[in-house]
This record gives C-alpha cells, structure tokens and sequence, in this order.
C-alpha cells in the first residue's frame, strides 16, 4: 500500500542515499563523545531520514468506540489541511481497534474528487478485478487488509493456481448442546463428517526459485518457507522439487490443470498456488490477465516472513500451554527442571555463563557479535569486555535484578522447554498426488508428523501446541517418522513440521490453515 502511495505521489525513495545516513547517523551515536556540531548533525540525518520515508497521505487511527468509528467512517477527518478518508482495516488492525485513513482531498472539497489519492490507491489496489463479481464485504475488507502487510519485494516468479484438495472424513467429537444459562450444557460423544482442505493456504516453491528468493533477501541461505503477498494473494511456500517428482512418479507427464482449466507444464513453474492462497481468482477471465494487472498498477510479490536459518533450541512456553494439562506434583518438578537449573546456574564463579544467561536463550555466534555490534546495553557490553566488572556493585545489582525477574516470569508460567516454532507445512507427496490426479496416500499416516530438526535429535515424539491455546485437546502428541523415502522428498524441509493428509490435526490447532507458523 505505501509502495502504491509513493508511485502515485512520484516520492521516491532512495535506499543507497538511506543506508549512507543511517550508518553515519549511527556511527556519530556510538562515539563516546560528541562535540554540538556532531548531535546536530545526528538531528539533521534523523530529519533527513523522516522526511525520505514520511508518507503525509496515509494516517491510521486507533479508536476508542463503534460510535467514533461511526463517526469517522462516514465523514472522516482532516489534518494539516487535508481531508482523510478510511481506505482499509486488516484484520491485524481490526484486532488492535485500528484503522487506515488515506488523503481523498483538501480541506476546502465537499466531495471527494475523482482523481483523489484515495481513489486512485483504490483503483489501483483493486487490480483491475470483475467489479460485479459476486463477494461479501467482509471478505473483500479482509483481502484489501493484505496490503498493508509489512514485506520485502523478491523476483516475480512463474507461477500457476491449481484447485484446493479436500476430503470429508469422520471425525470422533465432543458435541456441546447448549442450554439456558442457568444449566450446563450437554455434552456427549458423536461421529460427524467433517470436511478437510487438504492445501488450505498452501503451495509449494522450487528449489531454483527458493534460492533465488533467499538472495533477493539478502540472506547467505535458502529459506524453505516462505510467506507470501501479491494482489489479493496470501499464503504460504514450502521447498519442494516437484519436477523431480513428476519424472520419478508420474511417468515423466509434467502437465496439472490450472483454476481456469488450461494445462501447464511444471517445468516451466517456479511456484504452485492454490485457489485458497489466490483469494479473487475468478475476478480475472486468465492468469495472463491478472499478471497483466499486476504490472500495469506495479503490484509486486512480497515475503512477509520466512524460515530461520536455524530454529532455536529452547523457547519460553506461556501459562496456556501449562494450565490446560493435568499435571501432578512430581511432573511440575519436572515441567520446571529445565527452568530451575537455567537460573540457578549463574554464579560469580562462572563467567561465561552468567553472560550468556544475561543475553538470552538461544545465542549463537552471530546474535552475539549483532548484540555487540548495536545494543544499547552498555553495562552488559562493558561486563563482556572487562570481567572484573562483576565484582562492581552495580554489576551484582543488575544480575541480581535479572535472576529476580527470570523467577517471577518462571511463577507466571514462562517455563523454558525443548521446543520452538515451526511452520506446519502440506505434505508435499500428497500435495502432487492431489494436482496430478493421483489417489492421495501421503508418506505419512494418521498421527504422524516429520521433522527434520526433531529427527536429527532423535527425537520420535512431540507435542504438538498452536496458541493461543485454550483446552486440553489442542495438545496433539504425534509420532515423528523418517523413512528413506522421507529423507528424499522432504530433505529441503530443514525446518517446518510436514503434517499427514488422513486425520483431523487442523482442528486440534482450532481450525487453523496452512499459512502461519506453529509450535
């Protein structure tokens, strides 16, 4: 949305001008000592800076009530001269009570003219879509919302939309009868059919363009997950050789039929989507004519978050994953062992500890030469240089003041466990099977996850958790699998948790879709 907002203005950025001021506004803040002439010049780069990546056109607006709401949405609002209308409200903002305002004109328009900002970023946004397709407001609000995702631009790559993949499966239920308040509800056991979407927000990504995506970020790996934006299009990409596929176990037949029923020959893909990551699909009469569109109103595909290069080791649960298991004495002891031995092994006598213990779980050599690069923990930084500044006063206090609040986090339920979040990612064996028409068996069975972090740790059982979480059931203990066949056709997948294509785990992780990232 603001890269609209700058192409309609002729705002212009430019980043080789940026990086110079941050890093020698940056370079002035790190020295001990400045003279007046260099803190002005800090104020002066700052301003620069403001001034570059300052957007007047767009404003959002946290509201305090429906009646404000109300109130702004039907006449808006004007600022420093200008007249503001709401433009979007994502559901990320909706959660926060916030809303986007865009410049629709001047403080002396009665009514908005055609050519205002807000409409033209509208007109723009919209893509060019079938106007009188059929759509439901809420959905349409939703979908508009994506653009105001945070992202980095990467390579447009070749892609196609294939149709959703879903099975209707019995599935053994508590089915809640409600009652009037005044008496509990009935709940007693049931076997419903249930339909799964087997892709819900899924597709896959080769390994050519995945490594492409990686360099467009600027990082020194290949992500094999990845989050995705472009025009009314979100979900998410899994690493996944599915040419290779097609040669070994489709008969060398590349071809899969798209939404708009034309076949396409995968060799020349670099990215599969399916029809619930392209919500408006059929707004366009053909993919040509949506990316027709997209470079016409300069719609560019973004990445709003992708998979580390490492996942941690180690992670900090909340009081929700605690308070909804059923746990004895002795189990809470061991619940908390790691915990207990974490801060009861920082001592005077052992240094390094006590100085990993300052700077967090999880560090590794890059996180720490970053902390010393551009923390602003200065004590900590000096403690780290000079370890005779241990036994200072002010020293002792600022440990002991950390152990304290470690302990009071600990009482709330932030208990350190093994574990990490991953991305819950399509099996994609059975991904091909479903887009070359195959029977769908998967490589995995009911209640069976793989993951190649957990494997390598020998690891053959997890828990698996999606907050927030509110009832027992949502804890789904899993088997982990590694077959030979697996290591093949996962081995890409260093991180993401591959989940089964024959059970319910989707409603264990309260409905959740493919798209996110998971415990």
């Amino acid at each position: 949305m603001l890269k609209s907002i700058r192409d309609i203005t002729g705002q212009v950025i430019d980043r080789d001008e940026l990086e110079t001021w941050y890093a020698e506004r940056d370079r002035l803040k790190k020295k001990k000592k400045t003279t007046k002439e260099e803190r002005n010049q800090i104020k002066e780069l700052q301003h620069k800076i403001y001034m570059m990546m300052y957007i007047p056109q767009y404003i959002t607006v946290t509201m305090d009530s429906v009646g404000e709401y109300e109130k702004l949405y039907e006449n808006g609002f004007y600022f420093n001269d200008r007249w503001f209308k709401r433009i979007s409200c994502s559901a990320s903002q909706a959660r926060v009570s916030t809303v986007v305002f865009c410049d629709c004109g001047s403080i002396n328009d009665k009514i908005e003219p055609s050519d205002s900002i807000r409409i033209q970023l509208r007109d723009r946004l919209d893509n060019g879509r079938d106007m009188f397709h059929p759509l439901a407001p809420s959905k349409y609000n939703a979908y508009f919302g994506l653009y105001s995702s945070a992202t980095k631009q990467v390579t447009k790559p070749r892609f196609c939309i294939i149709p959703d993949y879903s099975e209707v499966r019995p599935v053994d239920v508590d089915f809640v009868i409600e009652q009037p308040v005044d008496e509990d509800d009935i709940i007693e056991p049931r076997t419903i059919d249930v339909e799964f979407n087997m892709v819900d927000g899924s597709g896959l990504i080769s390994p050519q363009m995945a490594e492409q995506w990686g360099k467009d970020l600027g990082e020194d790996y290949t992500p094999c997950q990845f989050c995705i934006r472009c025009a009314f299009t979100k979900g998410a990409v899994n690493e996944f050789d599915f040419v290779e596929w097609c040669k070994e176990l489709n008969n060398e037949n590349y071809f899969v039929k798209d939404v708009y029923g034309n076949m396409v020959d995968l060799r020349e893909i670099d990215v599969i989507l399916t029809e619930g990551m392209a919500k408006l699909w059929d707004s366009w009469e053909s993919q040509e004519s949506f990316e027709s569109c997209c470079e016409k109103n300069g719609i560019i595909w973004g990445i709003t978050k992708y998979a580390p290069k490492k996942d941690k080791e180690v992670n900090a649960v909340n009081y929700q994953f605690l308070q909804t298991l059923n746990l004895t004495d002795e189990m809470v002891k061991s619940v908390c062992e790691e915990t207990v031995k974490y801060i009861q092994g920082v001592s005077y006598e052992d240094i390094y500890y006590t100085l990993l213990f300052l700077m967090g779980e999880n560090n590794t050599e890059e996180s720490i030469e970053a902390f010393l690069r551009s923390s602003d923990n200065y004590w900590l930084k000096s403690l780290i240089l000079n370890h005779n500044l241990l036994n200072d006063k002010y020293s002792k206090e600022k440990i002991r003041d950390f152990i304290v609040r470690k302990i009071e986090l600990a009482c709330l339920g932030k208990i350190l466990v093994r574990g990490n979040f991953q991305c819950i990612v399509v099996d994609g064996y059975a991904f091909m099977q479903a887009a070359t028409g195959q029977k769908v068996t998967g490589l995995l069975g009911a209640g069976q996850f793989y993951s190649q972090f957990w494997n390598n740790r020998n690891v053959n059982k997890v828990d698996c958790m999606r907050s927030p979480l509110t009832h027992f059931s949502e804890h789904y203990v899993v088997d982990l699998m590694n077959t030979e066949e697996m290591q093949k056709w996962y081995k890409y997948s260093y991180s993401g948790i591959i989940v089964n294509c024959h059970d319910a785990h989707t409603m264990n992780f309260a409905g959740s879709d493919y798209d996110e990232v998971k415990r």
